[in-house]
């Protein structure tokens, strides 16, 4: 299943019921966000960096605002009648990461809830505002908007209920933010490509094989893996040329209840040890002999149930 996150507004993926070949949908115009709240000051949370707190309760989103609608399928009707019920389940469900952002330390000030994507905060009444963040789910938070499409440094934090102070030097910078993963499933097994360093720029997701990386083929920079299955990469389309297996084994998280999140981080292709833009396919399961040896992404702080740091382009 891939779904192709290239503009900051909601991107649905639908599996035909006739094959299992998922075709590139962009909806511009829908967007999906949390009904925000701001909180007095001394009624927000306390926050310690790497506490483990409980989750705020979530705040549903709406969907809104069709303008235009591209959708390549050879099933359209199926398609469309998938693309209705799809809507009616975002429109009453949340996924299972968030991230709550805070104007203080330690959880305090005012307040945001996130459940899936923001290209920009200064829309939130947030820009440059984060000063603390509690959160599920791996989130990147961009100094610039739209995910770094300008060059700028990113703060990440991954972990299970999880709470982080950002350091002097990310307090109140952030005007983007997004999660990698699944929005649907803790730990599912995913890829997302990035088409800059640091998770920069347009992205490219999914969570079956892709023959083909739409726009991002061949212009592939950062990679995060979630869940616990490893994955090929090729260095052609349709699982062609060079290749090499990656498995989702550089950073391990244990939530207080017991459950885990596992991700496969790698902010540059050297870090894969392979040249820049060298991607263009990607298929489930280790289907080489050349397998990479990661090592864990320097971090600023570590717990049983998460880390964060920096990454500054």
């Amino acid at each position: 299943m891939r779904r192709h996150r290239m503009d900051p507004i909601l991107k649905l993926k639908f599996i035909s019921l006739l094959s299992k070949n998922v075709g590139t949908y962009r909806y511009s115009g829908w967007k999906y966000k949390n009904i925000w709240t701001i909180a007095p000051e001394k009624g927000a949370p306390s926050v310690s960096t790497g506490a483990t707190l409980a989750r705020p309760q979530q705040h549903y989103g709406y969907i809104k605002d069709l303008h235009s609608s591209v959708i390549t399928s050879h099933h359209c009707f199926l398609d469309m009648l998938l693309l209705v019920i799809s809507l009616l389940v975002a429109a009453v469900s949340a996924g299972p990461g968030y991230t709550r952002v805070f104007t203080d330390l330690d959880g305090n000030g005012n307040y945001l809830d996130f459940t899936d994507y923001e290209p920009d905060l200064l829309a939130d009444g947030f820009d440059n505002a984060i000063d603390s963040v509690l959160q599920t789910g791996m989130w990147m938070y961009y100094e610039n908007t739209d995910y770094n499409v300008q060059a700028g440094s990113v703060y990440w934090v991954h972990g299970i209920d999880i709470g982080v102070n950002f350091p002097n030097d990310y307090i109140d910078i952030t005007s983007s933010l997004r999660y990698a993963g699944s929005p649907y499933v803790l730990n599912d097994d995913t890829w997302t490509v990035y088409e800059g360093t640091s998770f920069a720029g347009s992205e490219y997701y999914g969570s079956y094989d892709s023959d083909s990386l739409g726009n991002l083929a061949g212009k592939v920079s950062s990679l995060i893996l979630t869940g616990v299955s490893p994955w090929t990469i090729y260095s052609g389309e349709n699982f062609s040329g060079d290749s090499l297996c990656v498995y989702p084994d550089t950073d391990h998280d244990t939530g207080a209840d017991g459950s885990v999140l596992d991700f496969g981080i790698f902010p540059n292709m050297a870090s894969l040890g392979i040249n820049d833009n060298s991607i263009y396919s990607v298929k489930k399961g280790c289907w080489t002999k050349k397998v990479i040896n990661a090592t864990k992404l320097h971090v600023d702080g570590r717990l049983n149930n998460g880390a964060w740091g920096h990454l500054d382009l």
